[in-house]
């Protein structure tokens, strides 16, 4: 099993005392100065999970979510109650299925909607439920592209005009690039704009996380592959 723990920059208000620190925070460009704190240390929040993925801060709610994709469960974190289930099921809502990772990965908060990379249902769904009141029923953004099912959405996000980007790897398949319930024939990376998909990227072996630059002129897309990761 993957333990893996989740980690945030932790202001110098904070003491080790106070909480539980660990490594260092490496500064290769100055201008890092303007956005963490110098004397900043990373601070875990909550740990056990199998692999835990898809942070995104709510500020009005002051949570924060992530998603431990084995397991099926969104959790949120509060700084009075600490991590809790938020949402479960959160990417798999069938009864049967082949996938060792079936849960929502990639979280997106926009327009105080909730929307998931759900590698078991294979889409790009929204919460129908308000933030406050978490439940598990989904509206489907994007399934398909010419008519053949998504492999595994792993990571998205939203541009300042309502235009979703995610990127399609096949991690969520049992079987990744071999399986064969894999029907999209190459990892591609999308745009969803109105409802109309559209394939932006076919050349990536393995798309992963994926931003939008502050000026919204560009996205740079992390590519995963022998197990280094490189931005694109």
């Amino acid at each position: 099993m993957r333990n893996l723990i989740l980690v945030a920059v932790l202001f110098a208000a904070c003491t080790a005392k106070e909480a539980k620190v660990i490594g260092t925070i490496e500064r290769l460009d100055p201008a890092l100065d303007a956005l963490v704190n110098k004397d900043a240390a990373i601070e875990v929040l909550a740990e056990g999970y199998e692999w835990s993925e898809g942070p995104v801060w709510i500020e009005k709610e002051n949570m924060l979510l992530f998603s431990d994709v084995p397991k099926n469960i969104v959790y949120k974190w509060t700084e009075g109650h600490g991590a809790e289930v938020y949402l479960t099921p959160s990417g798999f809502t069938g009864t049967t299925t082949t996938s060792n990772e079936p849960g929502a990965n990639g979280l997106v908060y926009y327009n105080d909607s909730l929307f998931l990379c759900q590698h078991g249902d294979r889409r790009i769904a929204r919460m129908n439920a308000p933030l406050h009141t978490p439940a598990a029923t989904f509206t489907t953004l994007a399934a398909t592209f010419n008519e053949k099912r998504f492999s595994s959405p792993n990571d998205a996000v939203m541009n300042s005009n309502g235009e979703l980007f995610f990127t399609d790897p096949p991690y969520g398949l049992a079987k990744h690039e071999n399986d064969s319930e894999k029907e999209q024939p190459y990892n591609g990376v999308y745009k969803v704009t109105k409802g109309v998909v559209s394939l932006l990227v076919d050349s990536l072996t393995k798309p992963n996380g994926i931003i939008v630059m502050p000026d919204q002129k560009k996205n740079y897309c992390c590519q995963f592959r022998s197990g280094k990761s490189n931005l694109v």
